[in-house]
């Protein structure tokens, strides 16, 4: 089973104008999937052994694609039932900057 953690940086949220319970509604609304359920703000937890990974896989994406989210997400990381941690976040900068893409968002 894997569990997802995500918290906005509220300053940022605040800077762009933006409604941070809004913002969250829309996050949830990302991982609103068959195999997760939300457990808390931000906390999103895979209830099935089978799919789950793949939900959480689309849901990533679905964050990944947009021109908002890295600009506003302080902390993004998968645990699993093993005790792991990746954090999404570094991650995903990691990869866009050995590949050079324009998604790197000021080094980040």
């Amino acid at each position: 089973m894997f569990e997802v953690t995500i918290v906005l940086d509220r300053e940022k949220v605040d800077e762009q104008n933006l409604d941070y319970d809004k913002v969250m509604a829309l996050v949830d609304r990302v991982y609103n999937r068959p195999e997760i359920i939300k457990t808390g703000e931000g906390r999103y937890k895979g209830i099935t052994s089978s799919k789950e990974l793949a939900s959480f896989g689309v849901a990533m994406l679905t964050l990944e694609r947009t021109d908002w989210f890295f600009e506003l997400v302080s902390e993004w990381y998968m645990d699993d039932d093993k005790g792991g941690r990746e954090d999404l976040k570094a991650g995903k900068l990691a990869w866009d900057a050995r590949h050079q893409k324009s998604g790197a968002i000021n080094g980040k």
